[in-house]
């Protein structure tokens, strides 16, 4: 799935960041956004626009089109 696909406080563990741009991989990593990590949906955008996410006791936006590109697995519940 879609980062932003997630709902509301739904937590995903990120698969992968195919993006083409190098400095566009390159920011998201130094916000800690990479392979392996899990990040929570904090204020998603149904009609487009920017998304909040929590990432490693972090908080941070994304637009829309990064959201799209990032693939995420989400959490099971237990």
């Amino acid at each position: 799935m879609k980062l932003k696909d997630l709902k509301k406080f739904e937590t995903a563990s990120i698969i992968e960041v195919p993006l083409d741009s190098p400095k566009v991989v390159q920011r998201l990593s130094d916000l800690g956004l990479q392979k392996g990590q899990k990040v929570t949906c904090l204020i998603g955008s149904p009609w487009g626009g920017v998304n909040s996410y929590r990432l490693s006791g972090g908080t941070f936006a994304l637009e829309d089109w990064i959201c799209e590109m990032v693939i995420v697995k989400k959490e099971s519940l237990k």
